[in-house]
């Protein structure tokens, strides 16, 4: 089991980071360090996005498009990963002589002298935002993978932040909400995903009861007594520091 330190440090890169670039960079440090891989990236509409660990930016933007055209090859592992709620590893769902076949695995992992790739797709009102994929030299242990499994409800706010205008700095921020924690903004943005309270300890690493403690000292600072009006309140509060001072 990844720590709570660890799960709250990937959830605080979720809601302060907003620069795409940095924000990946961070992740993918962070990602590393707990998980590790040779090669790290997101997929996003097909292709890679802007910031990648382990391959070389010019090679990488020489085949871009070929990548591209590689979608569609991706999709039986991407079908595994959201049947099992997370990760799915490429060799092992498609075995060795079909992956030699797919053109992504020609492409991307073969030549870095990888052996497989895991495949973390995030997904939001059943669109798939993005697919985290880490590629390896060597296969992925149980454990590791139970790791990324973790990380997906962090990396679902970290997406629909960038995505939709969700990040927490914002809601409940200094300037609209000065008396919310960091720790009560981080669970308002996944209570404003749909989270369930036992969706948002797993994904923080803390108690139930935690959770509970901390969504009922923000509804009081908000003034709010379910988590509808919480949801509204947040979005109220939002809408009004884009609009800043009247």
């Amino acid at each position: 089991m990844l720590s709570v330190t660890h799960l709250n440090e990937m959830a605080a890169i979720a809601a302060e980071v907003s620069n795409p670039a940095a924000y990946e960079r961070e992740l993918f440090r962070t990602i590393d360090r707990l998980v590790g891989a040779d090669v790290a990236f997101f997929k996003r509409d097909g292709a890679p996005g802007p910031v990648v660990h382990g391959f070389d930016a010019a090679w990488l933007g020489e085949c871009e498009r070929q990548l591209f055209d590689c979608r569609q090859e991706m999709n039986d592992v991407l079908a595994a990963a959201r049947r099992q709620a997370g990760v799915a590893v490429d060799i092992d769902v498609l075995g060795i002589r079909a992956l030699e076949r797919k053109r992504y695995y020609q492409t991307l992992v073969k030549p870095s002298g990888g052996k497989c790739a895991a495949f973390l797709p995030v997904w939001w009102r059943e669109q798939c935002l993005t697919v985290l994929v880490l590629g390896r030299s060597s296969g992925f242990r149980a454990a590791e993978l139970e790791h990324l499994q973790q990380l997906a409800p962090t990396l679902q706010l970290c997406e629909v932040s960038r995505r939709v205008g969700l990040p927490s700095a914002s809601m409940g921020g200094p300037s609209v909400a000065p008396a919310l924690t960091g720790a009560e903004r981080d669970v308002l943005s996944y209570l404003r995903l749909g989270y369930s309270n036992g969706q948002i300890a797993r994904a923080r690493g803390n108690a139930e009861r935690t959770v509970r403690n901390q969504l009922s000292s923000a509804y009081a600072k908000l003034g709010v007594g379910t988590r509808a009006e919480a949801v509204a309140v947040m979005a109220e509060l939002d809408e009004r520091s884009h609009r800043g001072p009247s």
